[in-house]
């Protein structure tokens, strides 16, 4: 029996579950109910929902005791009167582990070496059905804070702030002048490589994303080096392989660039071509585009030759 004048030393436990996994130090003078109680807020399941089922396994002297106990297989934790039966019946070790896991233990479990079975494991299960457990790992409903933009410009201590001051970006008083130059060196280049709509062409140099040239022109939603606008390709392709559906967002939180337009969620569109299907449109410099003889693919073809 345990001394109250000698209460004995909180256990480290390693508690897991489905969506969490962290140590916790347990008291055995804890009565099974405030176990549920504290473990609710860690396994995100109802202190009356858990089952407890703990399966010993440690250093060579526990296992040959908790093995003539009867606990190898797993012991279920639980009492009539769980407000008033303590742990210490359970005998909590250094090292132990609490799992909110599978139902049960591999039927091996007891057949594995001694070097895998140094922890014991004990499982808290969900009694609720499948349709009353929340999905803790679904973050699509939760509410999420967003700072508006006025309040965000108006911080001394931020990103946007520390661009000011170095006169970066759109803060770059020749930035509009060297945006309209690299539009020139663009459209230049786009002369240059027979660049025209309506020809096809393939981008990347990859045979896997050609398509026909739909558009020719500035985009100022798209953001290249922090400084909007600017000269782009809007390429129609034969396959879902691009990034867009011919559209960028006209306005959002967060500016767009090459490699995100069209992907923003709930924001007004600025449509420049119409690509067919989402993920159909791409746009690109003309650097990465290659006008001339590039048909649709024939995936078949290739089997009708085997």
């Amino acid at each position: 029996m345990t001394s109250h004048l000698h209460p004995p030393p909180d256990v480290p436990v390693q508690i897991s579950s489905q969506h969490s996994s962290s140590e916790r130090r347990v008291t055995p003078t804890w009565s099974i109910g405030v176990l549920k109680q504290k473990l609710e807020p860690v396994t995100g399941i109802p202190a009356a929902s858990q089952r407890l089922v703990l399966s010993a396994a440690g250093s060579v002297e526990a296992q040959d005791d908790r093995q003539a106990e009867g606990t190898r297989g797993g012991r279920e934790i639980a009492a009539a009167d769980e407000e008033g039966t303590t742990l210490e019946g359970w005998r909590l070790g250094r090292g132990d582990a609490i799992f909110v896991y599978a139902p049960f233990l591999p039927p091996t479990f007891s057949a594995l070496p001694l070097y895998e079975r140094w922890l014991m494991y004990g499982k808290v299960h969900d009694l609720r059905p499948p349709s009353a457990r929340p999905n803790l790992s679904d973050t699509s409903g939760v509410q999420k804070y967003t700072l508006p933009a006025d309040e965000y410009a108006a911080l001394p201590a931020s990103v946007l702030a520390w661009k000011r001051a170095q006169k970066l970006g759109r803060f770059d008083p020749d930035a509009p002048a060297r945006l309209e130059e690299r539009a020139r060196a663009h459209e230049e280049e786009a002369r240059a490589r027979g660049l025209a709509v309506g020809r096809r062409c393939r981008v990347g140099m990859e045979d896997t994303r050609r398509g026909e040239i739909a558009f020719l022109g500035p985009v100022p939603e798209i953001h290249a080096g922090g400084v909007p606008g600017g000269w782009w390709v809007g390429v129609r392709l034969d396959e879902p392989v691009g990034r867009n559906d011919g559209s960028v967002p006209s306005s959002s939180s967060e500016p767009t660039t090459a490699e995100t337009s069209g992907q923003g969620q709930g924001a007004k569109e600025a449509r420049y071509f119409d690509a067919g299907g989402a993920k159909r449109g791409v746009f690109v410099r003309p650097d990465r585009v290659e006008a001339g003889a590039f048909p649709a693919l024939d995936e078949l073809a290739e089997l009708e030759e085997i």
